[in-house]
């Protein structure tokens, strides 16, 4: 019977037969009240726990499950939920701890709770051993992964930064530690950091040098003689005051360190650094370290061996390089720069610099330096006067100033730059033309220090190749100049001849659409809106004006700029802002900024504003303003074609004004007509029955009254009088003629 698919049965059973399950069952079955306290149990529990029924009853199920289990929490979460499954470490009576699954279910009864429960802990026991078998045999797989790795590396690269870095990484991952580092000890005992591999970059001390005596003394021999060094917790490990003191500076709590023999002499240490907690390190974790560190130190020894002849090669390599770099380039500052590094690291000088003679100021600037360790004055972009200087007058003679250490010819000389401490210095002269152009300076701190001949002509053969590059580099940034000017100059018409397109292309936009409509609004607020978008304006409106009021109406608007506040529909005197209405009326269009608050927007000191009238022969009809914003102003070009842009309004206007008064005289015309068929349809109406009805009464007559009268007369009909006949006939002939026309 699975006891974690136990579930309580929806058919009625009788506690006979409850009772018979629950004291043969093989697992624990427990009946306990809402405070967790034994109410009943069955043998397997009693045998569970290690006492009979009779001591288990009325005891807590708390008192048997162990303090971290957190209890308490559980059961009441179990109370809510009336459900819970999972496992727990129990504590027997006699002090044993069992592993147990179980599945409680609430209120079996009312009141009660059931409790199954049933021993894993062999199983646990059995998959704890399996996992530790497996987990050796993962460790030593990865182990000879890592040296595997680590030897591929050695043997693919010769670099030595390389290949110590790719070693710290690969054993920090393996041994999960905040950091490892390659510690480089040099012959006084003394040592650096010179390569590391961390969990967090708050734990990096890569390039720190370790000075410290009590390391040397306490741990050095016995790392020559290949030992191991193990600290699981620096705080109870019994160590040295100030080691202590110098571990705890470099934040480590535990270390591993193991030495790097190289040729059985002590190259350095490859130290892992617990830098959060303590950690107790296992064998596998130094004897990996030893195994590695017998790897490295044949690729320490191999990579030093190719170094050294890197090296060689490299003192060649310099020589044509400086020049190849003199001649493939015509920018100074990357010749200068790249020359003072290969001749400094060539000749393992101090300092490398090019000093620069200004003849105007008469000084000497230092335009390029090359430093041998950061550490030294910089002395790049300083000057010194010509004047009073020994080695200014040999420079002008085009004679190279040769000072070595403790000879007779520096003691009436100083370097250039006092704050530079040089006991030797090299200054080779830079011709160009006829002239001086400045000096080639090299300089050595190192005593004794002897220049040597091969080193003076190497200085003179660079100082040469430079003042040809300098020449070469004048030319160059002549035609350069003039190559930028006409440039520029193409660059400024193609921009106005685009300027002048895009103009032409806007106004001939502007000029369809006037012609495309009379509708006096479509009109103006297209105008307004392609101003804008084509200008790239900040907002465009146009006034129109009101004699009447001496006053402007913002009738129509387009803004591209949030931050302009909408005018529409505002009334604008020239007496309210600033008063253009003579140039305006003139003609004359204004280009200004406000500078003071603006009473129809509220825009101060933001905007640069063109005004442009809008005028048909004398009259003044309206106004274009325009905005964009006040360092932005409106060029002479822009302000040709917002003035076309104008006159084509002032058409438009004329244009829709005609229309519109023609449409209202077509309007009066069509009332009027509609008039007089009014009254001709009335008048019509009126005259035609009545004049109907007498001639058919005149009918009735002649044939009723007068049929007794002689033959001779009895065909011929009475007569109308001939002057109402006509006028009748007349009228209906006219008015049928006019209805044919309308």
């Amino acid at each position: 019977m699975d006891v974690l698919a136990i579930e309580r049965t929806t058919t009625p059973m009788d506690e006979s037969h409850f009772q018979a399950l629950f004291e043969v069952a093989l697992d624990a079955m427990l009946v306990v009240d809402d405070l967790g306290t034994y109410r009943d149990i069955n043998l397997a529990g009693c045998e569970l726990l290690g006492l009979c029924k009779a001591k288990l009853l009325n005891q807590r199920l708390a008192n048997f499950v162990e303090a971290d289990e957190n209890f308490e929490q559980s059961w009441q979460h179990f109370l809510q939920t009336e459900r819970l499954r999972g496992e727990l470490c129990l504590r027997r009576s006699d002090g044993a701890l069992r592993t147990v699954e179980f599945s409680a279910t609430a209120n079996f009864s009312p009141g009660h709770h059931l409790l199954i429960l049933r021993d894993v802990t062999d199983r646990k026991q059995a998959e704890f051993k399996t996992q530790q078998t497996t987990l050796s045999e993962q460790q030593a797989f990865q182990r000879e992964r890592l040296i595997a790795a680590i030897t591929q590396n050695i043997r693919q690269s010769l670099d030595l930064d390389y290949i110590l870095t790719t070693t710290a990484e690969e054993v920090q991952q393996f041994l999960q530690v905040d950091r490892v580092v390659i510690y480089r000890i040099n012959e006084n005992g003394t040592g650096k950091i010179i390569a590391e591999a961390i969990e967090e970059e708050e734990f990096s001390i890569l390039n720190w040098e370790i000075e410290d005596l009590c390391f040397q003394q306490a741990m050095l021999q016995s790392y020559r003689q290949g030992r191991i060094h193990t600290i699981n917790d620096i705080q109870t490990a019994g160590l040295d005051p100030c080691y202590q003191a110098l571990l705890s500076k470099l934040r480590v709590r535990a270390a591993l360190a193991a030495p790097i023999l190289v040729q059985q002499n002590l190259w350095g240490l490859m130290i892992a650094h617990q830098c959060t907690s303590p950690r107790q390190w296992q064998a596998v974790n130094w004897q990996v370290l030893l195994q590695l560190n017998t790897q490295l130190a044949i690729g320490i020894h191999q990579a030093e061996l190719y170094q050294q002849t890197q090296q060689q090669a490299q003192k060649e390599y310099a020589l044509n390089q400086m020049i190849q770099v003199i001649r493939s380039s015509l920018d100074l500052t990357t010749i200068f720069s790249a020359v003072t590094l290969e001749l400094g690291q060539l000749l393992r000088v101090d300092r490398a610099e090019i000093l620069q003679y200004l003849s105007e100021q008469e000084r000497w600037l230092n335009i390029a330096s090359y430093r041998k360790t950061p550490d030294l004055p910089d002395t790049l972009g300083l000057t010194v006067p010509a004047n009073g200087i020994p080695f200014a007058a040999p420079l002008q003679r085009l004679e190279a100033v040769r000072v070595n250490s403790h000879s007779p010819a520096a003691l009436p000389l100083h370097p250039p730059f006092p704050q530079v401490n040089a006991s030797a210095w090299l200054l080779i002269p830079m011709q160009v033309g006829e002239g001086i152009w400045g000096s080639l300076y090299l300089c050595h701190s190192e005593q004794p220090w002897q220049w040597q001949d091969w080193q003076v002509e190497l200085a003179q053969a660079v100082a040469s190749q430079l003042a040809i590059a300098i020449q070469q580099s004048e030319l160059y940034q002549a035609v350069q100049r003039l190559n930028n000017d006409l440039e520029r100059q193409v660059e400024d018409r193609t921009a106005q001849l685009r300027q002048v397109l895009d103009f032409e292309e806007l106004l001939k936009r502007i000029t369809d659409n006037v012609r495309d409509s009379l509708d006096e609004s479509q009109i103006l607020q297209t105008v307004v809106r392609e101003l804008a978008l084509g200008l790239e304006l900040s907002g465009c409106d146009v006034a129109i004006y009101d004699a009447q009021r001496n006053a402007s109406f913002i009738r129509y608007e387009y803004l591209r700029d949030r931050d302009l506040p909408s005018a529409q529909g505002q009334l604008s005197t020239f007496t309210s802002t600033t008063d253009f209405s003579a140039q305006l009326s003139q003609g004359l269009s204004t280009q200004f900024c406000l500078i003071t608050p603006d009473p129809i927007r509220n825009a101060q000191r933001r905007y640069a504003i063109l005004a442009c009238p809008i005028l048909n022969e004398q009259d003044f009809w309206g106004t274009l303003w325009l905005f964009r914003y006040r360092q932005d102003t409106f060029s002479p070009a822009e302000i040709r074609l917002i003035q076309q842009v104008s006159n084509q309004c002032a058409i438009a206007l004329r244009q829709s004004r005609l229309y519109q008064a023609a449409q209202a005289q077509v309007e009066e015309l069509g009332k009027l007509n509609r008039m007089k068929d009014h009254f001709l349809s009335t008048v019509s109406h009126e005259l035609r029955t009545p004049m109907s009805s007498i001639k058919m009464a005149i009918e009735m007559l002649e044939i009723t009254l007068l049929k007794n009268q002689s033959s001779n007369r009895t065909d011929e009909s009475l007569p109308l009088p001939p002057n109402v006949s006509q006028r009748v006939d007349r009228y209906f002939k006219f008015a049928k003629r006019m209805r044919s026309r309308n």
